[in-house]
């Protein structure tokens, strides 16, 4: 993740609290990309939470938590799989990649974070359904995706 403007505060909170978007699965919005998220990220929020995984809380670049919400959501995983949070989400398969859909995640740290939040500390965030592109001032390179400097050099100020 990578500035791409100078920002401050004022622009990733509202009201004082962080933002915290969500959209559901049959969004029009990035089709490609929710069904892509739809196939990877449900599967691996059950094998570490056991939960289902209502909605995609993925559909930002820029993800703000309190530190309670890591510690919640970590407790979360260690109650449902019965083990430190370590040994819970550890992966001996080594990730490419390439084969980015078929990796059998133990884990997606924003969507855990999103359910935690949402439920657990409601108070301490702004959260709202995404309705259209927002104008974020980070810019977010995936690690299942090749990297291209043309598009990176596009967003350098």
């Amino acid at each position: 993740m990578m500035l791409v403007r100078p920002t401050g505060l004022e622009d990733i909170l509202a009201g004082g609290v962080p933002s915290l978007y969500y959209d559901v699965w049959h969004s029009d919005f990035e089709q490609g990309t929710r069904a892509m998220s739809r196939q990877v990220w449900p599967p691996a929020v059950w094998r570490s939470m056991g939960r289902t995984l209502e909605v995609d809380w993925m559909v930002t670049p820029l993800w703000l938590y309190w530190a309670s919400t890591f510690k919640g959501a970590r407790s979360a995983i260690e109650a449902y799989r019965g083990m430190p949070f370590l040994q819970a989400v550890y992966s001996d398969v080594p990730y490419q990649w390439q084969k980015f859909p078929e990796h059998p995640f133990s884990l997606c740290d924003m969507q855990a974070l999103g359910i935690y939040a949402s439920e657990s500390e409601k108070h301490k965030y702004s959260i709202r359904q995404l309705d259209g592109p927002l104008d974020m001032p980070v810019k977010q390179f995936w690690s299942h995706a090749p990297f291209e400097e043309a598009k990176l050099r596009a967003f350098i100020i």
